[in-house]
């Protein structure tokens, strides 16, 4: 395994972390004994970022009661621990200061833990008043580190032209998380990277694998892609499938290879799924499987779906902010 510095944050994480996502059921059946493997395997392999929200499992929390039970008897300076605030359900968001304070210290009880290492604003796309964001989340979220509850703050979602907005007007963002942006078939991340690392911001990827996009069982029901989108994922499924060659770790080896990203999620509650990601880190990527993927991919090249207001929307600009 390597490490990284996260950014202005200083944290050591490992370039490979753990999505919670996968504990909470959203993925399909999942057992607590087999979450608790994945994670102490992951542990063990090397990996030391560990991310999670109230808004994931099904029930919502249940992602983070399973990753807390899973993290016990892992001593807690051992690994960086996040979790997300602001949004709850798939309906429900909930920016305002006071929610936010709670909904900390109610994840702290379900993580089993007196401090997170970093909290970020969950989907903030959704919120109809961008600017209660500054005016009441941060502050709240200030407030919180100064009581050294949490570490760091930080702000995650799918459209990439919150970050660059919020990063504008305030200081207190120390880390981004972009999700299903660094992956084979998007990978609009690369024209903001160059403006995030000016910003000394560490930078998280999640979902490599589009939300399931990419990988050989493809998306759940529930995926918000458009029908082009599955369909040409679909036709490279089943490529790889007559190929014999495993897609999800040609995602992962992808989003590996993209300079400026310091720490890929892996999202999965499966032992030998952690141990085929992690290896994937290592590996050389295979160039003639690579050419295929993208040249299957090529007509939905950098198509999105939306998330979120209207306003944010459509491409980012080019490296913002850099002369």
């Amino acid at each position: 395994m390597k490490y990284v510095t996260l950014g202005k944050t200083g944290l050591t994480v490992s370039r490979i972390g753990f999505g919670g996502v996968s504990l909470g059921g959203q993925y399909g059946p999942h057992s607590r004994e087999q979450n608790r493997a994945a994670v102490k395997k992951a542990f063990e392999l090397g990996v030391t970022l560990f991310d999670t929200s109230p808004y994931y499992g099904v029930p919502p929390t249940r992602a983070e009661v399973e990753l807390g039970n899973a993290l016990q008897g892992i001593p807690r300076k051992d690994f960086t621990l996040s979790t997300k605030t602001g949004r709850f359900g798939d309906e429900w968001f909930d920016f305002s200061g006071e929610r936010v304070r709670g909904s900390v210290y109610e994840s702290m009880s379900r993580l089993k833990v007196d401090y997170l290492d970093i909290v970020f604003i969950h989907d903030y796309e959704f919120e109809p008043e961008p600017q209660r964001i500054l005016d009441e989340t941060i502050p709240a979220l200030v407030e919180l580190k100064k009581a050294g509850a949490i570490g760091h703050i930080g702000i995650s979602g799918f459209p990439l032209k919150i970050f660059p907005f919020i990063l504008g007007q305030t200081e207190q963002i120390s880390v981004v998380l972009t999700y299903a942006q660094h992956t084979l078939q998007n990978d609009s991340v690369r024209g903001l990277l160059p403006y995030l690392n000016q910003q000394r911001v560490g930078i998280i990827g999640g979902s490599p694998t589009g939300l399931g996009l990419l990988t050989p069982h493809g998306p759940r029901p529930w995926h918000p892609a458009t029908e082009e989108i599955k369909a040409r994922c679909a036709a490279l499924r089943g490529h790889f499938g007559i190929e014999g060659k495993d897609l999800a770790e040609l995602a992962m080896q992808y989003a590996f290879s993209i300079d400026g990203i310091h720490t890929i999620l892996m999202g999965t509650n499966d032992i030998g799924e952690v141990e085929r990601n992690i290896a994937a880190f290592d590996k050389p990527i295979d160039s003639a499987s690579l050419e295929k993927a993208l040249e299957i991919l090529k007509p939905v090249h950098n198509l999105s779906w939306k998330s979120g207001l209207e306003r944010w929307q459509g491409p980012v600009e080019e490296r913002p902010g850099l002369n």
